[in-house]
């Protein structure tokens, strides 16, 4: 009995060893799980940190990126004389900002902006802008630089047309010069059809055959086409023999044509524009509205004074617009002044219109013509013909269609849904003219990235 009762107590007492070292083992194991649990908790959190970091540097770069797009705003507007910097040695523009918290006024971190200014268009009217932005977290100093390279314009800054322009539309020996931009297909597919200046934007095929030509040997063109150039795709390295491209961006901005509409027409009434009811015309030193002079025409708005049509304001008429004959005897309307005539329905220009004094023009004398549907110049044999004594000297805003008679000379500018030129045309961008247009639908300026990229450290 006595042996039994010690291999009991031996048995029990190997049993509590046994079970002192499996709790020490399972304890150590806890242990070393619980530490691997830490080290994953914290190394989350520093990855967790990091890319809060990563994502505030990234902010802050942007927000460099924003701040010199009010500023090019700012300066398109005329609100600020120049955008901030100072140019360092390269030619480069360099100015850095702190950023604070929302409501607090604390310093969360800083951008550093680079830029230069690329004058890429005709007199330098379109700019373009190559912009670095670095943003810098204020606690972590953790960084991150982002470029973007952006074109400044508005659509008066451009000969538009909204349509596809075919070869239908365009008559040999025509010329254009200046900033174009077609919203579709552009063809010169007859005579000596050319295109000069640039920029060029074409919104889808581009075809140049024949003695047509786009640029010059001398003067090459910046070009963005969106489609084809005769029927494949463009090579910079192979063009052919009759496109001269300084440039090539093979995509092109969204612009959108302004409408001249019922909203914009009733903003012009509402602030003091002269209002005629009935379709009105302007001839050889005489106004007149439904058939009937106007004797006096109307006076601070639209008057002969001296031979000469003195112009002023906004002026809207419910009705058509001629302004001048399209047949008879051809006379010259000399205008001095400023102001923008809006007709609900359709405007003619039938005898030469031209300041009185070309060297005031656009800045001292420009007549803006805007039409809810078309605008047509029969000019085929009126006085005038070339830079310094053109058939018109006018800016011309149309819904619907531009369209022009043979050997016309158009100096201003033109913004339509479709433009049609005859034999000989010649439309002839005037630098600076946007600069002088008020109260026209669509002015503000726009900003259109043309590359975006984060730039990573090697």
């Amino acid at each position: 009995m006595k042996k039994i009762t010690k291999k009991i107590q031996n048995f029990i007492k190997d049993r509590k060893g046994s079970t002192f070292t499996l709790v020490l083992i399972m304890g150590f194991v806890v242990i070393l799980l619980t530490m691997a649990m830490v080290g994953y908790v914290f190394r989350d959190i520093g990855f967790t940190e990091l890319d809060e970091d990563n994502s505030k540097a990234f902010n802050l770069a942007e927000s460099g990126i924003s701040n010199m797009f009010f500023y090019i705003d700012q300066y398109n507007q005329g609100i600020i004389e120049n955008i901030p910097g100072e140019l360092s040695g390269d030619g480069t523009y360099i100015y850095d900002k702190d950023v604070e918290a929302e409501g607090s006024g604390e310093v969360v971190g800083d951008f550093t902006v680079e830029y230069d200014i690329v004058g890429i268009g005709w007199e330098e009217l379109l700019r373009g802008y190559n912009i670095t932005s670095t943003g810098r977290e204020e606690y972590s100093g953790v960084e991150k630089t982002v470029r973007v390279s952006v074109l400044s314009l508005n659509i008066y800054n451009l000969i538009f047309s909204g349509e596809a322009m075919g070869a239908s539309q365009i008559a040999g020996n025509t010329n254009i010069t200046g900033p174009l931009f077609v919203d579709g297909d552009f063809g010169l597919l007859l005579g000596n059809s050319s295109f000069l200046g640039g920029p060029l934007f074409v919104k889808g095929d581009l075809d140049v055959s024949g003695s047509s030509s786009i640029g010059a040997i001398d003067e090459p063109i910046i070009l963005f086409l969106g489609g084809n150039l005769n029927g494949s795709e463009y090579d910079p390295l192979n063009p052919p023999s009759n496109v001269y491209v300084s440039y090539f961006y093979d995509t092109v901005l969204d612009i959108e044509l302004p409408v001249i509409d019922s909203n914009y027409i009733n903003s012009l009434v509402a602030t003091g524009a002269l209002v005629i009811n009935g379709d009105l015309f302007t001839g050889d030193e005489e106004i007149e509205l439904n058939g009937s002079e106007v004797a006096g025409g109307y006076p601070g708005n639209l008057e002969f004074i001296d031979g000469v049509l003195e112009i002023d304001g906004n002026i809207v008429v419910y009705g058509d617009v001629d302004i001048g004959e399209s047949t008879g005897p051809k006379y010259t309307i000399g205008y001095s002044g400023k102001a923008n005539i809006v007709s609900t329905g359709s405007i003619s220009v039938g005898s030469q219109i031209i300041p009185d004094n070309m060297s005031e023009y656009p800045t001292g004398s420009l007549l803006v013509l805007l039409s809810q549907n078309n605008i047509s110049f029969d000019l085929t044999s009126a006085n005038g013909g070339s830079y310094s004594d053109p058939s018109a000297a006018v800016m011309i805003i149309a819904n619907g269609t531009i369209d022009t008679s043979t050997d016309a000379y158009l100096r201003g500018s033109c913004v339509s849904d479709v433009l049609i030129m005859g034999q000989n045309t010649q439309i002839y961008y005037e630098p600076g003219i946007a600069d002088e247009l008020s109260a026209v639908p669509g002015l503000e300026s726009g900003i259109f990235t043309l590359e975006w990229q984060e730039i990573i450290e090697s």
